[in-house]
């Protein structure tokens, strides 16, 4: 995950009142927002995308109640045509505030894990067919004609 600043705390107080607060996606940054707001009830929302699961798993082990908004329909909520992290934040401050936010279920992460190893899988076998491709074309190109008729097959290796 990046070192860079993410608005990830936009708070909002039962006055409606925001408490901005800017940390970095990592265990000393989420610490450091945790021991901020220690003593607190927290509902915090997250929207669903890269890194996000690693912040709510972090924050729900420290006793967050935490939730992972699907960004799609947070955005048909509350369109704007000014998109940006601070307005996103707002946004889903106020989706929680009224507890309409458009949730979706985090995995366990057995599943997680078996997820990524069957997307990684499904990446390998595409280099491999790409790789495959590209050995016939060269074949074809250079006109050199193929030593068997299944040059991938046990006689062709």
């Amino acid at each position: 995950m990046s070192c860079k600043k993410l608005d990830i705390s936009h708070f909002l107080r039962k006055d409606r009142s925001l408490v901005e607060s800017f940390v970095t996606p990592n265990p000393l940054g989420l610490d450091a927002l945790v021991g901020k707001l220690l003593g607190f009830e927290v509902k915090a929302v997250i929207e669903s995308k890269s890194g996000a699961r690693f912040i709510h798993d972090y924050l729900e082990n420290e006793g967050w109640d935490v939730k992972m908004a699907d960004t799609r329909k947070a955005k048909r909520l509350a369109p704007f045509t000014c998109k940006t992290d601070k307005i996103d934040a707002r946004v889903l401050a106020e989706l929680s505030f009224m507890d309409i936010v458009p949730e979706i279920w985090p995995p366990s992460i057995e599943i997680h894990n078996l997820r990524e190893l069957s997307r990684y899988r499904i990446l390998l076998v595409h280099k491999c067919t790409n790789l495959k491709n590209r050995i016939h074309s060269i074949l074809i190109q250079f006109q050199v004609p193929a030593p068997t008729s299944d040059i991938y097959g046990t006689c062709g290796r």
